[in-house]
């Protein structure tokens, strides 16, 4: 039938964490009583606050022979990673021997969300590249390579509004705006995706969580610091002997 079942291990949100999102996504969405039986059917959420590293994978092979996932989804990797983000010896250890080896036969894909660095490091978030976004990430370039691909979602200049930027084989994901060309239009790849936090509420007042699609605004560029590096012929002539 073309659905997906998830698995989703997580170790964050409490019980009613995760009602208020399930009761948002039923008031937005409005799924027919067939529909919430497929989500029924297809959506597992396990919380583990307890088990990291080996520990973690042998609980995480238990869930996939009692439920056969076409995704597992883990929130938030530094739970369940026991080791040093920073460390290559430590990520090697948890994403290749212990997630690959779970999924050793590639029977399901990995959805894995992780944090970036807090506060930003180094180059100014909003100075970087186009390529290089998806070093936002907090820990070592052994999560940006072990990755097929990766997401990244940073706050726009308006609160509440957010930019998610398809980082690493964002052309690939088959995002596209249509644009005017001719008397026509045409698809254009896009790899940044506006969103802002809904402003709807439930019927008990509760404000929902949920995504709406904005425009994503695109970042003004920043003057560079320290001296030009180009300079017009006009600024030498007081140096430059008249005959």
């Amino acid at each position: 039938n073309g659905s997906l079942k998830s698995l989703i291990v997580q170790s964050e949100d409490s019980d009613g964490d995760i009602a208020e999102v399930w009761a948002s996504l039923l008031h937005v969405m409005q799924p027919t009583l067939e529909e919430r039986t497929m989500l029924d059917q297809n959506v597992r959420i396990v919380t583990d606050r307890v088990n990291r590293g080996t520990r973690f994978i042998g609980a995480l092979k238990t869930h996939l022979r009692s439920y056969t996932p076409d995704l597992v989804w883990l929130n938030p990797l530094q739970a369940f990673i026991d080791g040093d983000v920073t460390e290559s010896r430590d990520l090697g250890a948890f994403l290749r021997e212990g997630l690959n080896q779970a999924n050793s036969d590639q029977a399901f894909g990995y959805i894995i969300v992780h944090h970036t660095t807090k506060p930003a490091t180094g180059k100014d978030k909003h100075e970087r590249l186009w390529h290089e976004v998806m070093y936002d990430m907090a820990g070592g370039a052994e999560l940006i390579n072990w990755a097929r691909a990766i997401m990244s979602l940073r706050p726009g200049e308006v609160e509440g509004e957010f930019k998610l930027v398809l980082a690493k084989r964002g052309r690939r994901a088959g995002v596209v705006k249509m644009v005017e060309q001719g008397v026509g239009t045409r698809p254009e790849p896009v790899t940044t995706i506006g969103l802002k936090h809904a402003q709807g509420k439930l019927s008990s007042g509760v404000p929902i969580i949920y995504w709406e699609a904005c425009e994503a605004k695109p970042e003004e560029a920043k003057a560079p610091m320290g001296r030009p590096s180009k300079y017009k012929i006009e600024e030498f002539f007081q140096w430059i002997p008249r005959g």
